[in-house]
């Protein structure tokens, strides 16, 4: 009987403040439904093995989805290829060098950080700017701080704001002459009533202008909630977009707050956490390929 309140409320009630914080933990409830079955299985409890087991499937089907809608990863065609990643400098825990040189040595093609203030803005531009000679930020003192990296060109630069809370937006020139809308942003945590107001607003206003023109997309950043909550999910739903991310971690298992969203015509081919040599996580990285049957419509 427990079991299934717990479902139903983390499946149905998602906007309930309590029922949030309960969904967010949904991968451990899985854990914990599974370690029930083991038990129902070693004391021969048929009700309490079958019960669990239907609730780790219902939990299953509603977190895949939520991910990416492949079953099986596409495999990698003649289009044209993008390596991505997304990074939250106030992650790194080892050195600057060290840090830098991990990033180098995964050969992306776009970067987006976060949290970029005055220091990290000079860090980057001297280690950086030899292979990714093009960038857009918009440094600050707060943690709303960000920026672009890219080692194609980048055409317009624009810094969007939601009261007061920035996004910034990059079109990239890719080789085969298409061009690529990036766009970096961070949603206020839900920590009180009115930030978690704020942070709903944020979200439809970011998915209102992502639907004012049709281009390739590419959206990263943190998003302070889960990917399988209703608002990710809604968010989704309107503005077409495809999640990246197959699953959560498992070398890792930490609930993912940052996510990378794309348009339809690209696909992801590898999606995988940034850890670096001490185990911290860096953040997510993504290889993705235009869609051949979609190259056509989605042209600029």
């Amino acid at each position: 009987m427990a079991g299934s309140v717990l479902v139903i409320l983390i499946v149905f009630y998602t906007d309930w403040p309590y029922v949030k914080q309960l969904q967010e933990s949904a991968v451990y409830i899985q854990i914990g439904f599974l370690c029930t079955a083991l038990i129902g299985y070693l004391v021969n409890h048929k009700q309490i093995l079958l019960g669990s087991l239907f609730f780790i499937a219902i939990l299953c089907y509603f977190l895949k989805d939520a991910s990416s809608n492949n079953l099986q990863t596409p495999q990698e065609n003649n289009q044209m290829k993008l390596a991505v990643a997304h990074v939250n400098v106030s992650s790194v825990e080892e050195s600057y060098q060290t840090f830098f040189s991990q990033l180098k040595g995964e050969n992306l093609d776009i970067i987006s950080f976060q949290e970029i203030k005055p220091d990290w803005s000079v860090f980057l531009r001297e280690e950086l700017s030899t292979i990714y000679p093009y960038k857009a930020e918009n440094v600050r003192i707060d943690p709303f701080g960000m920026a672009i990296y890219s080692k194609y060109p980048i055409v317009t630069v624009d810094t969007i704001f939601y009261e007061q809370v920035p996004g910034l937006e990059a079109m990239i020139l890719l080789p085969d002459e298409n061009k690529i809308r990036v766009f970096n942003t961070m949603l206020t945590p839900s920590i009180d009533k009115q930030l978690d107001e704020l942070q709903d607003h944020q979200l439809k206003y970011l998915g209102s202008y992502l639907n004012q023109n049709q281009s390739t997309s590419l959206i990263m950043g943190d998003f302070n909630m889960v990917y399988w909550s209703s608002r990710i999910r809604d968010f989704r739903i309107k503005t077409g977009l495809k999640n990246s991310r197959r699953d959560v971690s498992s070398s890792v298992l930490s609930i993912p707050y940052d996510h990378i969203f794309h348009s339809p015509n690209l696909e992801c081919t590898m999606f995988r956490d940034l850890v670096d040599s001490l185990g911290y996580r860096l953040g997510i990285s993504a290889n993705l390929q235009f869609i051949e049957s979609y190259t056509a419509n989605y042209k600029l």
